[in-house]
């Protein structure tokens, strides 16, 4: 199993720089972060995956991609794979929209709002 998380969004640029949440719910990524999914996907161009399963996130959805050009593998949308939520980049894009934006994924099975209302605590994440 390998675990990745995304490559840098607007919303790290912003608050890394400041401590400061800069208020951009379901950020991009940066040029910096797309540049990190390219070379996640070299770094994994050889491993033997047999399934991708990726957060429903804008960021994680564009992380994955260079990857599934790489890899002809099943992959699952799975509202459960999230960072717990503190912060306005941890709220979603609703299922319709990220049809939109990444037509080759299924989000038929998610929710309207599949992300959490406000803060979470430990236990809620649990």
């Amino acid at each position: 199993m390998y675990l990745l998380r995304h490559g840098q969004s607007y919303f790290n640029l912003h608050f890394n720089a400041t401590r400061v949440d800069p208020g951009i719910e379901d950020p991009e990524l940066t040029p910096l972060g797309l540049e990190q999914a390219a070379a996640a996907a070299t770094q994994l161009a050889d491993a033997a995956l047999t399934r991708i399963i990726i957060s429903p996130f804008t960021r994680a959805l564009q992380t994955a991609q260079p990857i599934l050009g790489v890899h002809k593998v099943p992959v699952y949308i799975m509202q459960e794979v999230r960072e717990q939520a503190a912060y306005t980049c941890d709220v979603g894009s609703p299922p319709h929209l990220l049809a939109a934006r990444f037509p080759h994924h299924d989000f038929a099975h998610l929710p309207p709002k599949w992300w959490h209302d406000g803060s979470e605590t430990s236990e809620e994440c649990a």
